[in-house]
């Protein structure tokens, strides 16, 4: 009953009559036109002229960019705008297998720059490392017979720097040159080595000549044949030496000879 009732309160009719002599309408019309507009049409013509006034909208939001920033500005997306290739650049990183083998983070390998350098960053220097000894202004630290020249203080630390290399193939590590001073007319050889305080990596003494890394070295007052050749005679006595440290940790270097030994740590890092 609803229904046919708004049905007919839509039915529209519309009557055209002709007027007689006096004026008064003629009874019997000769047009009628009827109009019906239901609920349904009345809805689509509604949705028609509402799509019609956002296009219209649309038209004009585009077509003028002082508004279409004043909207933004009102809306703001809630879309994070897209990485440039610049930012996607210097946030990939690359761990190495060469330099792999610790797994506390202690090392950053990052892409850097439009001609794809690698960013070598050390760790820091670990906080649980034991105290090496002091060094003096001359940054030297050791014991009778042999004092190594090269380390900061004020206990001894070796403080590393980022540094950029094209690739990682022939990465082994931060070269840090030394200088060994054994007693003069020392009449024994000494054997210096390097190692690690932990299950890390281990440094080494490297040479420019190919030879393999080591993590001891033969150094000798009277008998140069005994020197291992990752050790250059400067003076009498004095000879330098390249320390290759793969990664911050805790170190030592220990000296043996047949008579004595001793041993100190360092530690090394950002």
């Amino acid at each position: 009953m609803h229904n046919n009732y708004e049905e007919q309160r839509d039915d529209l009719e519309i009557e055209m009559t002709d007027l007689g002599p006096d004026g008064t309408p003629n009874p019997m019309p000769f047009v009628r036109l009827p109009m019906h507009i239901s609920p349904r049409l009345r809805h689509s013509l509604f949705l028609s002229l509402l799509t019609i006034l956002s296009l219209i909208f649309i038209f004009v939001l585009v077509s003028t960019p002082l508004l279409h920033d004043r909207l933004l500005s009102i809306f703001p997306s809630q879309v994070s705008p897209a990485p440039t290739p610049t930012q996607q650049l210097a946030d990939s990183s690359q761990p190495s297998s060469k330099i792999g083998r610790t797994s506390n983070g202690s090392i950053s390998v990052k892409m850097v720059g439009s001609n794809k350098l690698l960013a070598v960053i050390p760790g820091p220097i670990p906080t649980t490392c034991p105290a090496g000894p002091p060094v003096n202004q001359t940054h030297q630290v050791g014991n009778f017979p042999l004092w190594i020249t090269g380390l900061d203080g004020p206990n001894a630390e070796i403080h590393l720097q980022d540094t950029w290399v094209p690739d990682l193939s022939d990465w082994k590590g931060w070269t840090v040159p030394l200088q060994l001073a054994l007693k003069f007319n020392f009449i024994d050889p000494v054997t210096l080595t390097v190692g690690n305080l932990d299950d890390g990596p281990t440094p080494s003494f490297v040479s420019n000549n190919g030879l393999s890394p080591t993590t001891s070295i033969t150094l000798d007052y009277h008998r140069a044949a005994n020197v291992s050749q990752q050790a250059l005679n400067e003076h009498p006595g004095i000879w330098k030496t390249t320390l290759s440290i793969p990664t911050n940790g805790c170190y030592y270097f220990s000296l043996s000879w047949p008579r004595g030994g001793w041993q100190v740590t360092f530690a090394a890092g950002r």
